[in-house]
C-alpha cells in the first residue's frame, strides 16, 4: 500500500517541477524587454569604464597634425584648404571639423575626444542590435545581445580605443551601419531614408578612404532588397550620380603616390607592390583577419604568424560560404543580406589595406592594433549568420539530420571561436592598455619637459619617445609641440602640464646621447 503513495509523491514532485520551469520560462517571455535592455547596456558601460581608466590627454602620433588645424582655428584663420587638404591616402574633412570643435571648446583634449569615439562606437551598437532585429525577424533576446556586444565591444583593437585619431576608422563603420539601416529597416518613407542614406554614404566617404566603399555596398542594398522596377532603377541611378558628385572632387588634385607610409618605407609601402606580388598580397589579407584573435602590439615581438594564417583561413572561408549561401538563397530567407554586408565591407577595408601595405613586413599586419576594427566588424556578421541558421534542438522525423547534425558542428566550432576571441582579447587588452598609458605619459613627459632635455640630444628623443618610427612625417617637429605649449592643447592643459611637468622628463633612450643623434635616426628641424 505504501507503493502507490510513493509513486503519487513521484508524480507530483515532477509535476512541481514542470510547472516551475513553465513560470521561469514565462517569467522570462512577460520581461524579456527589460532583460534584452539590460543586456544591452552591461558591454557599452563596461567599454565606458575600460576608456575612463586607461585613456588620459595626451597628443600622439597622428593626433600631432591636428595642432596647425587647431592653432588656426583658434586664431581665427582657418581656411577650407586646411580642412580638405589630402592626409596621405585619404581626405578626412569631417575627422578635422570635429577636431577643430573639439580645439575650439576644449583646447583640444584628446581624452574627449577618445569618449566622443567611444560613444560613436556605441551609437552603431544600437544600429547593429536594430539592423539584427530586422534581419532575425523576431524579437532579440538578453543572449544573442551580450554576445554580439562581446564582439562588438572586444578589447582586441585596444590601440583604436585610446587612441584620439583613430576617430576616422570609427566613423566609416558607425556611417556604415546606418547606411544599411536606412535601406533595410524602414518600410514606409522610402525616399526620406534613401536621402540618409546617402548623406551616410557622404560622410563615410568624407571620413577617411576606405568610406568610399559604402558606395558599392549601398548598389547592393538596392538591387538586392527590391525587384527591378522602376522605383529601383531611379534610386540605382541616384545613387550612382551621388557617388560620382562625392568621388570626382575627392579625386581632383588627388596625389596617389601619397600614401600611409613615411618617406623611408614608402617604396615598400604601396599597392604597386601588392599588385606586383600577388601571392604576398593575398597572406598579409589573412594574416590581417587572423589577429581578430590578437597579438603582438606592444607585446614581444613575434616570432611566427602560423595562428593568424590559420585563423585568418578559417574566418575568410567562413565568411565566403555565407557570401555564397546568401547569394543562392537571396529570394528566400536571404532577402535582407546583412551578414552578407557586414562580411564584404570587412573584407573591402582589409582588402585596401593588405594592397598598400603588404610590402611591408607581415608583423606590419599584427602590429597596427587598429586595424582589427573591420574584423570584428567581420565576425559580427559572422555571428549574425550563424544565429539566424540555428537549427531547432528537437527535430521532426522528416528534417534532415545528417545535415542539421553538420551545422550544430559548425556552430560549436563558432561558438568556440568566439570563446578564444573574447577571452584572449580580454586579457590582451588589458595589458596593451596599460603598457599604453604607460607609453603615453613618457611621450607627455617628454613633450612638456623638451626644454629640460640637452639641446644636442632633443631630436633623437622625439624621434624616439614621441614618434617611434622609420621615419618623422613633415607636419611634426619641436615647433609643432611649441605650438602646441602656446595654445595650452593636449597635454599643456594647465593642469596636465603641471603634473607632468613635476614628474620631469623620462630617463634618455639608450639609442640617443649627449654626442648627438644617431644616424639611423633622422633628425628634426627646429
Amino acid at each position: 500500500m505504501t507503493e502507490p503513495a510513493v509513486l503519487s509523491t513521484e508524480q507530483s514532485d515532477g509535476g512541481s517541477s514542470s510547472d516551475d520551469k513553465g513560470k521561469l520560462v514565462s517569467w522570462l517571455s512577460r520581461h524579456n524587454t527589460i532583460l534584452t535592455a539590460a543586456a544591452a547596456c552591461v558591454l557599452p558601460i563596461l567599454y565606458l569604464l575600460f576608456v575612463d581608466h586607461y585613456a588620459i590627454n595626451v597628443l600622439q602620433f597622428d593626433d600631432w597634425s591636428t595642432v596647425t588645424l587647431v592653432n588656426s582655428a583658434v586664431h581665427g584663420h582657418l581656411s577650407l584648404g586646411q580642412i580638405w587638404d589630402q592626409y596621405y591616402e585619404s581626405r578626412v574633412p569631417l575627422v578635422r571639423a570635429i577636431f577643430v570643435f573639439f580645439g575650439r571648446i576644449g583646447r583640444l583634449d584628446t581624452r574627449s575626444v577618445v569618449f566622443f569615439c567611444a560613444f560613436v562606437a556605441i551609437a552603431a551598437y544600437g544600429v547593429v542590435l536594430a539592423l539584427f532585429r530586422r534581419y532575425l525577424g523576431r524579437r532579440l533576446t538578453p543572449i544573442p545581445v551580450l554576445v554580439i556586444g562581446l564582439i562588438w565591444f572586444s578589447l582586441a583593437d585596444v590601440q583604436l580605443a585610446l587612441f584620439a585619431w583613430q576617430l576616422s576608422l570609427y566613423l566609416p563603420v558607425f556611417f556604415f551601419v546606418v547606411m544599411v539601416f536606412a535601406f533595410i529597416a524602414p518600410s514606409t518613407r522610402r525616399w526620406l531614408w534613401f536621402a540618409v542614406a546617402v548623406v551616410a554614404a557622404l560622410a563615410g566617404s568624407l571620413s577617411f578612404f576606405q568610406g568610399v566603399i559604402l558606395w558599392p555596398l549601398g548598389a547592393i542594398c538596392i538591387l538586392w532588397c527590391q525587384p527591378w522596377a522602376r522605383r529601383a532603377r531611379i534610386e540605382i541611378a541616384v545613387w550612382i550620380g551621388a557617388a560620382l558628385v562625392t568621388v570626382a572632387p575627392y579625386l581632383w588634385g588627388y596625389n596617389f603616390n601619397n600614401n600611409g607610409c613615411q618617406a623611408a618605407i614608402s617604396v615598400r609601402c604601396s599597392s604597386v607592390v601588392g599588385l606586383q606580388h600577388p601571392v604576398r598580397a593575398f597572406r598579409y589579407f589573412i594574416i590581417l583577419i587572423g589577429n581578430v584573435i590578437p597579438g603582438g602590439y606592444l607585446g614581444a615581438p613575434l616570432r611566427s604568424f602560423d595562428r593568424f594564417e590559420l585563423v585568418g583561413l578559417v574566418v575568410f572561408v567562413t565568411a565566403a560560404f555565407i557570401v555564397i549561401q546568401s547569394w543562392r538563397y537571396r529570394a528566400s530567407r536571404e532577402r535582407i543580406p546583412l551578414p552578407l554586408l557586414f562580411i564584404v565591407f570587412s573584407l573591402l577595408v582589409d582588402g585596401t589595406i593588405a594592397l598598400g601595405r603588404s610590402g611591408l613586413s607581415y608583423a606590419d599586419a599584427v602590429n597596427n592594433n587598429r586595424y582589427i576594427i573591420s574584423n570584428l566588424v567581420l565576425l559580427t556578421g559572422i555571428v549574425m549568420y550563424g544565429w539566424a541558421h540555428m537549427p531547432p534542438f528537437r527535430l521532426r522525423a522528416d528534417d534532415h539530420r545528417s545535415q542539421a547534425r553538420w551545422t550544430w558542428c559548425a556552430l560549436v566550432a563558432l561558438a568556440i571561436l568566439v570563446i578564444v576571441q573574447v577571452v584572449v582579447a580580454t586579457g590582451f587588452g588589458l595589458d596593451n592598455a596599460r603598457k599604453d598609458r604607460e607609453m603615453l605619459s613618457n611621450q607627455a613627459r617628454l613633450a612638456v619637459n623638451l626644454d629640460r632635455v640637452p639641446a644636442e640630444d632633443r631630436a633623437c628623443e622625439i624621434h624616439v619617445v614621441l614618434w617611434d618610427d622609420v621615419g618623422v612625417p613633415p607636419w611634426f617637429s619641436q615647433s609643432t609641440i611649441r605650438t602646441a605649449a602656446a595654445d595650452k592643447l593636449g597635454q599643456f592643459q594647465s593642469s596636465s602640464y603641471r603634473f607632468y611637468r613635476k614628474l620631469g622628463p623620462p630617463a634618455l633612450s639608450p639609442l640617443c646621447t649627449t654626442a648627438g643623434t644617431p644616424s639611423n635616426v633622422p633628425t628634426q628641424p627646429g
